[in-house]
């Protein structure tokens, strides 16, 4: 299988793993609050989850500091979505289910090292920060609404300079790049 025609079927595999029992076609802007403060939730507690597991266990223990950094990024911007959602919608319960979105900015499970560097870290970091934009790319291919195709690509304007930011730090890391990024020789933690 040739190598484009297979990115293509992962990354539809992908997005159909993040959406379960979500007709985007039909969401409007309520819903799309919802999925974007879930989206937050989830990837805040990966990341807790992560600096838990990781603990003084790093090297110099700057994994597990990055992830909390990005643990209170995600709380802040999930408080301004929920600040956002209670001034227009006040408290309606949600129509979405909170299992309905899976590892859409979450990163992957298996992604911490006993011994991860910061670097590593970082580009954890900015994976998913890159996950989450193509999210919100695809579902703005089928997105009616007119305020949530404006929150969609707002939000996802947001995620491009996240990653941009996460760039930045890792063209400014002074770490060893190369045996950092490449060391993947012990378990994840917890296994």
């Amino acid at each position: 299988m040739g190598m484009l025609i297979k990115k293509h079927l992962e990354k539809e595999k992908v997005w159909t793993s993040m959406l379960l029992n979500i007709d985007f076609s039909k969401i409007d802007l309520q819903d799309a609050l919802d999925i974007a403060i879930q989206i937050e939730k989830e990837a805040e507690e990966r990341y807790a989850h992560f600096a838990e597991m990781l603990g003084a266990s790093t090297l110099e223990n700057s994994a597990s500091e990055l992830f909390l950094t990005m643990k209170r990024n995600e709380i802040k911007h999930g408080a301004e979505l929920r600040k956002k959602r209670e001034s227009l919608f006040g408290t309606a319960a949600s129509n979405i289910q909170a299992d309905s979105i899976v590892d859409v900015e979450a990163p992957e499970y298996s992604s911490p090292r006993i011994q991860m560097s910061t670097f590593q870290a970082m580009h954890i970091a900015r994976d998913s920060e890159i996950k989450a934009a193509e999210f919100f790319t695809e579902a703005l291919k089928v997105v009616k609404d007119k305020k949530v195709i404006e929150l969609f690509e707002h939000l996802r304007t947001e995620e491009f300079e996240h990653r941009a930011i996460l760039e930045k730090w890792i063209a400014e890391y002074q770490g060893d790049k190369e045996s950092d990024l490449n060391d993947n020789s012990d378990e994840p933690p917890g296994l």
